[in-house]
C-alpha cells in the first residue's frame, strides 16, 4: 500500500488492531505518532498530499479518562520514603514496621 492511499479510517483501524493484539494504549499512541512523523516528512518532500494522522479527531473525554487510569500517583511511604524514614534509613537495617514504630525522639504516651 502506498502512503498516499492511507485514510483516517485505516489509521484508526490500525490503532485498534494494535490494542486488540495486546499492545498498550500508550504504545499504540506512540506508534501512531511515529506514523504521523513519517507522513509529515513525506509531506515536506512532496510525496503525500495530506497527513491523515493529523486529520484525525483528538481523544474524547472518555478516552482521556481511560488513558489516565493507567497513570498511578506516587504515594509517600510506598514509592518515596517518608521524611523521618530518610533520616533514619540505613542499608544494613531491615525496614521498620510503619504501624508499630515511632519516629526517633518522640515520647511514648503515658
Amino acid at each position: 500500500m502506498r502512503l498516499a492511499e492511507l485514510t483516517t479510517a485505516m489509521v484508526q483501524d490500525f490503532r485498534n488492531t494494535l490494542i486488540r493484539e495486546g499492545r498498550s494504549r500508550v504504545m499504540a499512541k506512540k506508534v501512531i505518532g511515529s506514523l504521523g512523523a513519517i507522513l509529515a516528512s513525506a509531506m515536506a518532500a512532496g510525496r503525500v498530499g495530506r497527513n491523515v494522522v493529523r486529520d484525525q479527531e483528538r481523544h474524547s473525554r472518555r478516552q482521556n479518562r481511560l488513558d489516565k487510569r493507567h497513570e498511578r500517583r506516587i504515594e509517600v511511604g510506598v514509592d518515596v520514603l517518608t521524611r523521618w524514614r530518610r533520616r533514619s534509613w540505613r542499608p544494613d537495617q531491615p525496614p521498620l514496621n510503619y504501624r508499630g514504630s515511632r519516629p526517633p525522639g518522640r515520647l511514648q504516651p503515658a
